[in-house]
């Protein structure tokens, strides 16, 4: 539906070059209107086109996004056209690359009046302005050193620089950290190496905007060389709308869930006093006659109370037996340990928890010591600390309309330590030394369980965690994981994490 509304010459094939679709423009362009071209060649309808068109196809099939300079084409009339194309490899639902789609674009009569003003260059830039001002991915192009040549007018949009104070900076001032820091390192890298690891591939990073806001975006790198010189162009799509949609269904399922925590602890206490009733009724009624009993000792009454304390015993053991039986009935098994970088698990987290603070004045600052290297963790276990920390954190400021939540990290030997601050209200007297003890909450809502199951993994890991007050007046939440670890460890770890899981059921 969308090629047959678009207004310009695009055709989707298949891996090999056979039409799976084309705009009505493609048909025209070409003066094949009338012609279904459905699942016929593109060397079949073009057979007039060289064999430098298959290696183009190769490299599109490859990965690459190809593009061509001005090219004559000749109709089947024997008249010239002049155009412009480009090759870009779509992928199918896995990833898979499926074909490529090719864009055209006639540019007959504008060579023509720019030839016939002597001024082919001064046009050809001025073509490129204009195609690239209607593009709605931001464009931002750089050296081989890192600095920003062209900025687009999506790109001043999206960071916020006019492309005057864009012009001549390095481009790492549109980062977050760590790659704010290492990308000149990336360069160099790529110059002495040559291993190409983000050109001709996408992926989702964190970008940083004039006035000091982040969003995330998908970034695409390409590659040119004229003479001696090198240039890298990056194509920048806004995922903030995006992945707030996916935040707020994030939202959603955590509500969901709560409400089934709830329900859950409600029907888990009831069948624990239903269960255990009976047993600690007959605990009770047996040791008050013993007792009644031992107030007048006989012979005939020891043996009676004896008696009476064995069955009291005896019950004792069944309300043992019946929780026993309740907790074997929520393990869920061992959890998995892994190496995780601890950049990615914080930015990872950010990005579940901070969604839509940016709209009530709240800003995230992120800051990595750069010795940090993996922790060996359970991944969604130490995911679900850190995004129960920020949320407090936004919460906790929210009311006030502004504020920053701070995450860092550093090196402590052994242990990698993580603080999520905030400048928030701070906490009332008193609270802070029952922080971490079930069902203790400030929130007028909250179940006051939530620092307590952040304790317990945290723990579990061979951590620890704590909370203090901060200058600015906000609290400061650090908790510790461990970063070298022996296969004794890990079994252990494992072992400690199957038991927290159980006792955040």
């Amino acid at each position: 539906m969308l090629l047959e509304h678009v207004p310009a010459a695009v055709a989707l094939l298949d891996n090999d070059m056979r039409y799976l679709a084309y705009s009505p423009r493609w048909l025209s362009d070409y003066g094949i209107e009338g012609q279904d071209i459905i699942g016929r060649s593109h060397y079949e309808v073009f057979p007039e086109i060289g064999d430098e068109w298959r290696e183009f196809h190769r490299r599109g099939l490859a990965g690459e996004t190809v593009a061509s300079d001005l090219e004559a084409f000749k109709r089947a009339n024997a008249s010239i056209d002049w155009i412009k194309w480009e090759i870009v490899p779509w992928r199918d639902r896995s990833g898979e690359i499926g074909g490529i789609v090719l864009f055209t674009e006639v540019v007959t009569e504008f060579v023509m009046s720019v030839q016939a003003n002597g001024n082919l260059i001064a046009g050809r830039e001025a073509l490129l302005r204009s195609v690239l001002s209607s593009v709605p991915d931001a464009m931002v192009v750089i050296d081989d050193q890192g600095v920003i040549v062209s900025f687009s007018e999506s790109a001043e949009r999206l960071c916020g620089y006019p492309e005057a104070e864009a012009l001549g900076q390095n481009v790492s001032m549109l980062m977050t950290a760590p790659d704010h820091a290492a990308h000149d390192g990336y360069l160099a890298r790529y110059h002495a190496t040559g291993e190409r690891h983000m050109i001709g591939k996408g992926r989702r990073v964190i970008g940083r905007r004039k006035d000091g806001t982040t969003f995330p975006f998908y970034l695409s790198i390409g590659e040119a060389k004229f003479g001696n010189e090198r240039y890298f162009t990056g194509f920048m799509r806004d995922l903030t709308e995006r992945e707030k949609s996916y935040a707020r269904i994030l939202e959603l399922q955590s509500e969901l869930l709560h409400v089934a925590r709830v329900s859950v602890v409600e029907t888990l206490a009831t069948s624990i006093a239903h269960e255990l009733n009976q047993p600690l009724a007959v605990v009770a009624s047996l040791v008050q006659a013993s007792h009644a009993l031992l107030e007048v000792p006989d012979e005939g009454t020891t043996a009676i109370v004896r008696e009476a304390l064995a069955e009291a015993a005896a019950e004792a053991l069944r309300a043992g037996e019946i929780v026993r039986n309740l907790r074997n009935f929520v393990v869920r098994g061992e959890v998995e340990m892994t190496n995780e970088p601890v950049a990615k698990l914080i930015d990872d987290s950010r990005l579940l928890a901070f969604p839509g603070a940016a709209e009530n004045g709240i800003s995230c600052h992120v800051e990595l010591q750069d010795s940090l290297g993996s922790v060996r963790v359970g991944r969604v276990q130490v995911q679900q600390v850190l995004v129960n920390l920020i949320r407090n954190a936004v919460d906790a400021m929210a009311p006030q309309g502004r504020g920053e939540v701070r995450i860092t990290a550093s090196d402590e030997g052994e242990f990698a330590r993580i603080t999520v601050a905030d400048n928030g209200p701070g906490l009332a007297p008193g609270i802070m030394d029952q922080l971490f003890q079930a069902f203790v909450t400030t929130k007028h809502d909250g179940m006051g369980l939530g620092l307590s199951i952040c304790r317990t993994i945290v723990e579990a890991h061979g951590g620890r965690i704590w909370a203090e007050s901060t200058p600015a007046g906000g609290v400061a939440f650090h908790f510790t994981l461990p970063r070298d670890v022996t296969d004794d460890d890990i079994d252990r770890r494992s072992s400690h994490l199957r038991i927290a899981a159980e006792a955040v059921v």
